[in-house]
């Protein structure tokens, strides 16, 4: 159906080696820019892409590479204004939970290395499209 990414890509997405994740992101994302502008990148394309890779690309937002985590925030930044309001709302609890979760700690204790920039850019991206 116009799928982004192969099983493979998936499976890379998850491999413990940071490169071999970045890769597969590095791929999904040249995909996500060649095929934005088409005509052919519907409505029901990119909720099915959204579905298949929205699990995935949040549990990359947390990865310890800034690489992966700023590719990662890319793809759903670039997926998430092309999708419908009801296919935002259907991710938007795991969105949630992951955005709480990266947030910086108190003060006094080291924050975590995150790639803020793009996280904001992405929130407020996905706030937009709510």
């Amino acid at each position: 159906m116009g799928d982004l990414c192969t099983q493979r890509d998936l499976n890379c997405l998850s491999d413990p080696d940071r490169n071999t994740r970045k890769r597969a992101l590095e791929k999904i994302s040249k995909d996500v820019q060649a095929r934005s502008g088409k005509p052919d990148f519907t409505a029901d394309v990119v909720k099915h892409n959204l579905d298949l890779l929205h699990k995935p690309l949040l549990k990359c937002v947390k990865d310890p590479a800034e690489k992966c985590r700023e590719l990662s925030i890319t793809i759903l930044g670039a997926l998430v204004p092309l999708a419908t309001a009801a296919d935002v709302a259907a991710i938007a609890g795991e969105v949630r939970a992951v955005v709480l979760s990266t947030r910086p700690t108190p003060r006094g204790h080291s924050p975590p290395r995150a790639s803020k920039p793009s996280r904001n850019i992405f929130v407020y991206t996905y706030l937009r499209s709510c």
